[in-house]
């Protein structure tokens, strides 16, 4: 009984530790770790959005850049044009984001893994090249600079300049779309692309149109990057063409099959030790990254499913040890998320 009462608070606990964290981070950190910080919690939206394409739904894509570059300048061409205000510009990168989903994802998700790889790849890729010599439009390479409009928050009026502004406002952004994803994939919708990512084949012969499901999830991820892109301009008050390089299409596997896939929490974990690793190491050998593909290296090898994945297995083997009911690999990948 004890094992599953343990099993069953550990992690919300665990979780309010962690809010109660970032909350002290925030009141009481400078403005340097404040910053990494924010940028932290930007990939993390980035990498939990992508795990949710490629973790749910088995959807492998390798030009996620290109949601990524359209939430930025979604962000910055109304407000650098129009003088749109904060939450309208932010509307209009999330329906950008929303839209490239849906154009790209009507022709990707018809054609297999391999296939999808390929075409989101080149989709992204003459985008990049678009987006570089369309100057008068993008910037190009040089980019655009802009002024974040203040946010009205009913009677109030923040600034993003300031540095705890800054952090909570995107911090607030973090919590509500991991909350919004972790329920998400608890729904039957979620549990619909478990089936899709374990036997397509069986899905289809139960009666689920599997097209429709996976464009949902591809939608709905490339709406969610679009809004890490725009936070990612907010904070660097800038943006260019090189939003959409295809670095930016790597970076959210890297992170997927670092820290855990199918886990949400696990890509968090895989942001955290590569921004540590990009950061901190490459502060002493500037060839970090060979350390860095080692660890996946290892990762691949003894932890095929990532480093949170390896530790919810060894927490379930654990708790059927001691007694506990085993749930169904489904069920259980769901909840161990």
């Amino acid at each position: 009984m004890l094992s599953n009462l343990q099993a069953r608070y550990i992690k919300p606990v665990i979780m309010a530790l962690a809010l109660l964290a970032l909350v002290l981070l925030g009141l009481f950190s400078s403005s340097g770790f404040l910053s990494l910080a924010i940028i932290m919690i930007i990939y993390s939206i980035y990498a939990v959005s992508y795990d949710l394409l490629l973790g749910y739904a088995n959807q492998p894509s390798l030009g996620h850049s290109l949601f990524f570059g359209l939430g930025a300048y979604g962000m910055v061409l109304p407000v650098l044009h129009w003088q749109w205000g904060f939450w309208e510009a932010m509307g209009l990168a999330l329906l950008a984001g929303a839209v490239g989903g849906l154009v790209v994802g009507f022709l990707a998700v018809r054609v297999t893994e391999a296939y999808h790889v390929i075409l989101t790849a080149l989709i992204a890729s003459v985008v990049f090249l678009l987006a570089k010599n369309m100057t008068p439009l993008t910037g190009g390479s040089g980019g655009l600079s802009f002024t974040v409009p203040p946010i009205f928050i009913g009677p109030l009026k923040l600034s993003v300049y300031e540095s705890s502004t800054s952090f909570f406002l995107v911090l607030a952004f973090g919590l509500a779309v991991f909350l919004f994803l972790r329920r998400l994939v608890g729904t039957p919708l979620g549990r619909v692309w478990v089936g899709i990512r374990e036997n397509e084949t069986r899905m289809v012969s139960l009666g689920y149109n599997v097209y429709y499901y996976k464009l949902a999830a591809f939608v709905t991820a490339s709406m969610l990057t679009a809004l890490a892109g725009a936070l990612y301009a907010i904070r660097l008050r800038y943006v260019s063409a090189e939003f959409f390089d295809f670095m930016w299409s790597v970076l959210p596997f890297i992170w997927v099959i670092v820290g855990g896939i199918g886990t949400l929490s696990g890509p968090v974990l895989g942001v955290v030790l590569f921004t540590v690793f990009q950061i901190y190491v490459s502060d002493w050998w500037t060839h970090y990254l060979i350390i860095f593909g080692l660890l996946i290296l290892a990762v691949l090898r003894w932890a095929p499913q990532g480093v949170m994945g390896y530790v919810n297995q060894w927490l379930r083997g654990r708790e059927l040890k001691a007694g506990g009911k085993d749930v169904g690999p489904t069920k259980s990948h769901i909840e161990n998320c």
